[in-house]
């Protein structure tokens, strides 16, 4: 078997090598800035070397009559998406 490593940073990834922990931050923040930043600070502090914000579209998978939370200019408003 081809033993394949790639470079992030400094770290080298691959087989046999220390695990390169990524966080998700998914859709939790509701566009929220701050709330992201905490996020990624606690992701940092358990250990994680990198976090991956998930991106949806929401008309994909959403039911158009149900509304959901989201922070629109600062309050948190009832969409539907």
């Amino acid at each position: 078997m081809n033993e394949q490593t790639i470079q992030i940073g400094s770290r080298t990834i691959g087989r046999g090598l220390p695990v390169y922990l990524i966080a998700e931050i998914g859709t939790t923040t509701l566009g929220d800035y701050n709330g992201a930043m905490a996020l990624i600070h606690a992701a940092a502090k358990a250990g994680c070397e990198a976090v991956k914000f998930q991106m949806i579209n929401p008309d994909q998978i959403s039911d158009k009559s149900v509304t959901y939370p989201m922070m629109v200019n600062g309050m948190i408003e009832q969409v539907n998406m």
